[in-house]
């Protein structure tokens, strides 16, 4: 049932983002304010703020390749923050934001008003005519000043709300006198970092956990380690350990009767990103659940045991996920979910 709910929250989530639409190293010195007419979303952040808000970047902000209205700065320690700008067409883009909001906010029974972020007690104001939070996000924020748009996502960095509004007041101040930014001119040095991190997309997740350090962890395997049923087609992202099914006490052991437990690499850039929307559309849809099943109130997911990881938590499918620098990596089992853990712990111990 849980996985259920929060197979439809994803839903929701994916439906409400189709409607709705953002990484710098160096200093400031070169970014000297423009006029009006740049449509450029880079142009209206200063480095400095965002080096201040969410740590060192990796190299100057960039356009995305395939979305000319966001601007993406990249840190050192692979988390990313995204600028979208929009000049005109800021009120269709508001009522789309909000149109998703009627959606996710009724799968998450979220009070909201015009002004007040989603969060209890978090209230923003500022330099806009109307500011939301981005549907089914933990982290993103919409405004409107006039016709003009401008939205910020911070999903997997450590800024507060506090300091995302801070963010985005600068932005809306910079619309009608940008900064002399080019976010062209970025894009060379992140296709680099990207092919650089696209090595580990090729990465054999068997070669993480070798057959004896999986067996002197979960006992002794059926067979040896594979990349899945040939049927399926193997994947070398996916890893798969079998172990014995206890039987009772003389019964016949059935045939092919195992335990699987299987480690998959889920993702290779934007893994703290994706962590953490993992965890609001995971912790949401407890959460809902406890509201219509029981009436409760909303309780924190509980402290996952401190490892190897960078972060550590719950996953769809059931069992673990796992960030370690910019990859993501998933446990999930048929079998004894602390000795998955644990082999969740030797994997990512493994990745450089």
């Amino acid at each position: 049932m849980r996985t259920s709910l929060v197979t439809c929250l994803t839903l929701v989530a994916a439906s409400a983002a189709a409607c709705v639409s953002g990484k710098s190293g160096g200093t400031s010195t070169d970014q000297q304010t423009g006029d009006a007419t740049s449509t450029d979303p880079c142009s209206l952040l200063d480095t400095t703020e965002v080096i201040a808000a969410v740590g060192p970047l990796s190299g100057p902000p960039y356009i995305q390749p395939y979305e000319n209205d966001v601007c993406e700065y990249d840190t050192k320690d692979y988390r990313r923050l995204l600028v979208t700008a929009d000049w005109s067409g800021g009120k269709m883009s508001m009522k789309m934001t909000n149109f998703g909001r009627q959606l996710t906010d009724k799968a998450l029974e979220a009070k909201t008003q015009t002004g007040i972020v989603l969060k209890p007690g978090d209230t923003l104001r500022g330099n806009w005519d109307e500011i939301a939070m981005a549907p089914m996000s933990c982290c993103g924020l919409d405004a409107l000043q006039g016709d003009r748009h401008v939205g910020l996502d911070w999903t997997g960095t450590r800024l507060t709300l506090a300091g995302a509004g801070a963010l985005i007041t600068s932005a809306i101040k910079r619309l009608d006198h940008p900064l002399g930014i080019n976010g062209e001119a970025g894009k060379p040095a992140a296709q680099q970092r990207l092919a650089a991190m696209a090595q580990d997309s090729a990465l054999d997740v068997c070669t993480l956990v070798s057959a004896s350090d999986a067996a002197a962890i979960l006992g002794p395997l059926s067979k040896p380690p594979d990349h899945g049923p040939p049927q399926a087609g193997p994947k070398a992202r996916s890893c798969y350990y079998y172990t014995p099914m206890p039987v009772v006490a003389g019964a016949p052991q059935p045939p092919d009767a195992v335990f699987t437990y299987e480690i998959d690499l889920k993702e290779w850039r934007d893994a703290h990103a994706t962590f953490a929307s993992d965890q609001f559309i995971i912790g949401n849809g407890v959460n809902g659940m406890r509201r219509q099943l029981m009436g409760a109130d909303s309780v924190a997911p509980p402290a996952e045991p401190s490892g190897p990881w960078d972060d550590l938590g719950s996953s769809v499918s059931g069992g673990y996920e796992a960030v370690k620098g910019p990859i993501l990596l998933t446990a999930s089992a048929m079998g004894d979910h602390d000795k998955l853990r644990t082999l969740l712990a030797k994997a990512v111990t493994a990745l450089k």
